[in-house]
């Protein structure tokens, strides 16, 4: 009967880990400067996509409009606009 105190193999679970934390601070990262493209195609798309794209980006517009970021949203979306 095998010890259950019995160090376990590695299982790839160190991968995963490193993974998800590259995930983790990559994905916030590309959705805030995605903001800027958006930005450059929100005039000439749908109304219906307009919507989509200002539902999609309220969390940065609250940011923008609440928190110090004002300053530097302001600028990066400066950066795309036309």
């Amino acid at each position: 009967m095998a010890n259950s105190m019995e160090p376990r193999e590695r299982t790839g679970c160190g991968w995963a880990a490193a993974v998800c934390v590259v995930l983790v601070i990559l994905l916030p990262a590309v959705y805030v400067l995605s903001l800027g493209p958006a930005v450059r195609y929100y005039d000439g798309c749908s109304p219906a996509m307009q919507n989509a794209i200002e539902t999609v980006y309220a969390p940065l517009v609250w940011l923008h409009e609440n928190t110090i970021l004002e300053e530097p949203l302001r600028w990066y979306v400066e950066l795309w606009d036309r």
